[in-house]
């Protein structure tokens, strides 16, 4: 709804923001995602609920004020990374505080925060309500920020001691901490697509492709919630467990991805209507989108799998090797002069795989199992590397 009431290079600029804010996010929010389960669910300790608490005062004050001085001097995002970073961090922080309670309904709607506000700024400016610019939506996410701030000021316990809150936030902090270089080239991998094609195109580029990936997203919403289902079951199970789940899946996001990739164009058609980026005729980008859906969500199921094993730097090289394959778009696309969509969102899943594969080799994962789950990842690479070459025969004979 939001590309349908936004002018084309708007949309095109929030895009560009989210994902600047989802990368940002893994810093502010330090590691302290990874530090509630294992700390709530591994050692049991419940005294470290202080500790996530002040965390969440200390990002939303950051993020506040960042925006505050982004909008003064008349930067041309107007505060909107760091707000999106905000709430985004926020939003992680408490998922993982109920998802570790197995309090699964509010689980979900903690991590739709955003684009719930997202809905609510379409909702009142298709009716009138507020402008049609960005600026309204700054408005709304900073109100909902600095809400979020004073009712943690006002739940805070205040009459714990100090030096107790502060000794077990550097526990979960220097925790987290070990977490965050992992985390971070994770989310880099999914979220620096529209940010090289915000360098090496055009905002009206970054458009189309956010709508094809938000058409996607029903594949990573698939993999959100039934990983939320079994999540106690997936952080204390047996290794066994974990691979049928990821086999499991691996499937199910298989035959959603052929459901979006076969009618994906033509909802957007129907849906989004003529206001928002014509995505019709661009099946090409929604299979290339779908294979970097699977891939993103086994990259973080697997990434869970290591956490809980404490083996999270272990997959650190091939993360910094998938980021340097996303990256190549920014030599390539210099010399073709083409649309960079196509060549982002192929080097994007190729990174991944590459990522994942990485995975399946570090120290914590039994070597001599999984080779179905790996099988499935080498299919998806080569289908990944198939539909390339397609891609750009049809172009090549259509021009």
């Amino acid at each position: 709804m939001v590309a349908t009431v936004l002018p084309l290079s708007q949309y095109g600029q929030l895009e560009y923001s989210l994902s600047i804010g989802q990368i940002a996010s893994v810093l502010l929010s330090g590691g302290i995602p990874g530090s509630i389960p294992y700390f709530q669910l591994k050692r049991r300790k419940t005294v470290y609920a202080p500790a996530f608490a002040l965390h969440v005062l200390l990002v939303c004050t950051v993020c506040i004020a960042v925006s505050v001085v982004a909008v003064t001097t008349g930067h041309r995002l107007g505060g909107l990374p760091a707000l999106t970073a905000g709430i985004a961090s926020v939003q992680i922080i408490a998922s993982a505080k109920f998802k570790s309670a197995g309090r699964l309904v509010e689980s979900s709607l903690a991590e739709s925060v955003l684009y719930l506000l997202l809905l609510v700024f379409a909702v009142c400016a298709y009716l009138g309500v507020v402008p049609r610019r960005l600026d309204s939506l700054v408005a709304i996410l900073g109100t909902y920020l600095f809400a979020v701030l004073a009712f943690s000021l006002a739940r805070f316990p205040w009459k714990t001691p100090r030096t107790r809150v502060w000794r077990v936030y550097r526990r979960a902090a220097l925790y987290g901490m070990s977490l965050i270089p992992a985390s971070l080239a994770n989310v880099g991998l999914v979220s620096l697509g529209r940010v090289l094609i915000g360098v090496v195109g055009a905002f009206d580029q970054v458009a189309v492709y956010g709508v094809v990936y938000r058409l996607s997203a029903p594949i990573v919403a698939m993999y959100q919630f039934s990983t939320s289902l079994t999540f106690r079951k997936l952080y204390e199970g047996s290794v066994r467990e974990f691979e049928r789940y990821f086999v499991f899946l691996s499937a199910m996001l298989v035959g959603v991805s052929m459901f979006m990739v076969g009618f994906g164009p033509e909802l957007a058609h129907h849906i989004i209507g003529r206001n928002a980026p014509d995505v019709s005729g661009r099946r090409d980008l929604f299979v290339l989108m779908a294979i970097v859906m699977i891939l993103w969500s086994q990259l973080s199921l697997m990434e869970l799998f290591l956490n809980r094993e404490r083996r999270s730097i272990a997959q650190l090289p091939g993360l910094l090797a998938g980021c340097a394959v996303t990256l190549l778009p920014l030599v390539i696309t210099r010399v073709w002069h083409a649309d960079p969509t196509d060549a982002v969102a192929m080097f994007q899943g190729a990174g991944i795989a590459i990522a994942v594969l990485w995975q399946f080799s570090s120290s914590g994962v039994p070597r001599p199992s999984w080779w179905f789950a790996r099988a499935i990842v080498l299919g998806l690479l080569v289908a990944l590397l198939f539909s390339w070459c397609l891609i750009g025969i049809y172009y090549g004979v259509r021009t």
